[in-house]
């Protein structure tokens, strides 16, 4: 099975505007397809709106982490099964294994 690039479609979730832009521009530039949130609220409702192949979250976010956001995904039957990437600056690991 082969796919284009730009058949992906990816969610940026991150509070941090300068991390947001920065990875949104680099995977643009590699023709994925982007959409960011700055929060887990509005990731979420984005979510419900669009279908998303990966997201990209924030571990560390202000309001509703990431974990939060990820246990919200894992309760919903329509976004259960989307893939996940936990990103975070934070060198904790036990913050690491609450996410695995």
């Amino acid at each position: 099975m082969s796919f284009k690039k730009a058949d992906i479609s990816l969610l940026i979730v991150d509070d941090d505007e300068v991390s947001r832009t920065l990875l949104g521009r680099r995977l643009e530039s590699e023709e994925y397809q982007v959409d960011t949130a700055k929060s887990g609220p509005e990731a979420l409702e984005k979510m419900t709106v669009e279908r998303f192949d990966l997201v990209l979250l924030d571990l560390m976010m202000p309001g509703m982490n990431g974990d939060e956001v990820l246990y919200q995904m894992r309760c919903d039957p329509l976004l259960n099964d989307t893939i996940v990437m936990m990103l975070t600056a934070d060198s904790d690991k036990q913050n690491v294994v609450t996410c695995l």
